[in-house]
């Protein structure tokens, strides 16, 4: 069948939409009359209104403080982008090998979109070590690697979407599972360097000795948990009364469509186009279920890690509004790619996982060089901060004489209000207001205190911030400039400094490009804003200087 064309009720071959929420494609009327029972709660939600108000707007309840859960980070939020980009960097036409260090990786999706992108001529070998101190994340990425190597494309692809993102997922998938775990019972001793599948690179599990049987746990879910029961235990920590301020918060920025398609993701839990069938998807996910609590943030949102642009641009079916939809097609033509280049039996791609602090992989991975190390947020000074990163992870950038495009890339979330000019403003954005009001020319009068569009007005005004200028402060108050003059103590002969121009990932990604009026200004600040975020978010390359 035809990608996106799902009958939302017989689950056939279908072209026609519903014209009121286009989230749906039937075969004909008479599906759609007889699936209308069940779609008319999404297509007549109040979600689907554009005036659509929180409850805590309402009045009906107070909209308390942002959560600090200490649950785990299972998806990216930031958008996935690609570390090596050949074409800006060592050439288009570059054949020497790559080596690449994923210090805190988080889920895989930079690492997907960085192989999946590696140039179809491009014929070196590429060497991946990635690493992450949160154990689930490190055997999820394992066995979603493994799933790769070991499968055929088809079948693989779909179960590595489903083990990333759905709650349950489908007995053919546990059925692999299982053949999985006993391939590492067998391999235990010897999967070290290991060559797996048809392809012809290797595949290292790096591991301390008790990760080994915790690893095996994450192959099956415990013994006793129903599909039922996994899904109300999801439900009670992402559905109940604590877990809807700061959903509906979130919800407030996006359109109103996305909130239909977040809201059922919220209540199923199964990653799939609006209008799929979900009855095979029957098991609960073993790397979500091996504690008695759920492992995921309950504001968690999977399109997060990816760019809204990208999503909003796949034309992938006639069910416009599907967000979902978009997304897994998006990721699936990545997994594909993914699937293909790691199987390759000439181009070979070779696989090093580690479990541990990133500030000790220097010790670790002794006379061990990279083309790039790509780092997160880990360096914003809440973290592990500059000047650690640098003193334990720049010796590790290839030496000038072997790459000089070699980089270390470096994420700062909300440098910007560490800065002291806007510290010292308050809540003064008067100038940023009147530059929101181009894009919203109408905005209405506030009626409470937690009126929803005091709230979004106010935030999205950080929208317009100088955001250079904030973060040339964070620099100095940080001292960005001596960390680079006494670098040369911990990555002789000369130290690192920071490219003036990045060459792998934009600057600000998620900042405003045009200015207002322009062609595609409108649909740009809608999209950004419908992110949740301040869009502050910035990049910083560093390399070995001369």
């Amino acid at each position: 069948m035809k990608e996106g064309y799902e009958c939302a009720s017989c689950h056939q071959y279908g072209n026609l939409k519903c014209k009121a929420c286009h989230l749906v494609v039937y075969c004909g009327r008479r599906c759609q009359t007889a699936h209308w029972k069940e779609h008319k709660k999404y297509c007549k939600s109040p979600f689907m209104k554009i005036d659509w108000q929180p409850e805590w707007a309402k009045g009906h309840f107070l909209l308390g403080a942002a959560e600090h859960d200490e649950k785990q980070h299972f998806y990216g939020n930031m958008p996935a982008f690609d570390i090596v980009q050949l074409a800006s960097n060592e050439g288009e036409d570059y054949q020497g090998d790559l080596r690449l260090l994923f210090a805190a990786s988080g889920d895989l999706r930079n690492v997907v979109k960085t192989v999946a992108s590696l140039p179809e001529h491009y014929n070196g070998s590429i060497s991946v070590a990635i690493n992450d101190r949160d154990f689930a994340i490190v055997a999820r990425n394992i066995i979603i690697c493994l799933i790769a190597l070991t499968v055929p494309e088809d079948n693989a692809v779909d179960c590595m979407m489903h083990l990333w993102f759905s709650t349950l997922i489908t007995q053919e998938h546990a059925k692999i599972l299982r053949e999985l775990q006993l391939l590492v019972k067998r391999g235990m001793s010897k999967m070290n360097a290991t060559v797996i599948g048809n392809g012809c690179g290797t595949f290292n599990m790096d591991l301390m000795d008790e990760d080994w049987d915790l690893l095996l746990d994450y192959f099956q879910p415990p013994n006793g948990l129903s599909a039922a029961q996994a899904t109300q235990r999801r439900k009670d920590a992402t559905s109940g009364p604590s877990c809807r301020p700061r959903q509906e918060r979130e919800m407030c920025w996006q359109l109103p469509a996305h909130r239909i398609a977040n809201a059922r993701y919220y209540d199923d839990g199964v990653f799939l186009p609006f209008g799929s069938d979900r009855k095979a998807f029957d098991v609960p996910n073993p790397t979500f279920f091996q504690s008695a609590i759920w492992p995921v943030n309950a504001h968690a949102d999977i399109t997060a890690g990816w760019s809204l642009q990208e999503i909003m641009a796949q034309n992938s079916c006639p069910a416009t509004n599907d967000l979902h939809g978009k997304l897994f097609f998006l990721i699936r033509d990545l997994l594909i790619k993914f699937h293909r280049r790691v199987n390759s039996p000439t181009q070979a791609t070779n696989f090093h996982f580690l479990h541990m602090d990133a500030m000790a992989l220097d010790d670790h991975l002794t006379n061990v060089y990279f083309d790039r190390i790509e780092v997160s947020n880990t360096s914003d000074s809440a973290y592990i901060g500059v000047p650690r990163m640098i003193e334990h992870l720049a010796p590790l950038l290839q030496p000038r004489s072997v790459n000089p495009h070699a980089t270390l890339i470096m994420l700062f979330m909300k440098a910007i209000f560490e800065a002291p000019s806007l510290l010292a403003r308050g809540d003064h954005y008067e100038a940023e207001h009147e530059l929101l009001k181009k894009y919203k020319p109408g905005l209405s009068q506030y009626t409470a205190w937690f009126d929803v569009n005091l709230m979004m007005n106010f935030l999205a005004s950080f929208m317009f911030l100088d955001m250079d200028k904030f973060f040339d402060e964070y620099m100095v108050v940080h001292d960005f400039e001596g960390i680079a003059q006494r670098s040369y103590l911990s990555v002789p002969p000369h130290g690192v400094s920071i490219k003036k121009e990045n060459t792998i990932v934009e600057k600000w990604p998620l900042r405003l490009k045009l200015q207002p009026g322009e062609p595609g200004a409108q649909e740009e600040f809608e999209i950004l804003q419908s992110q949740v975020g301040f869009n502050s978010e910035r990049y910083v390359e560093w390399k070995r200087s001369e």
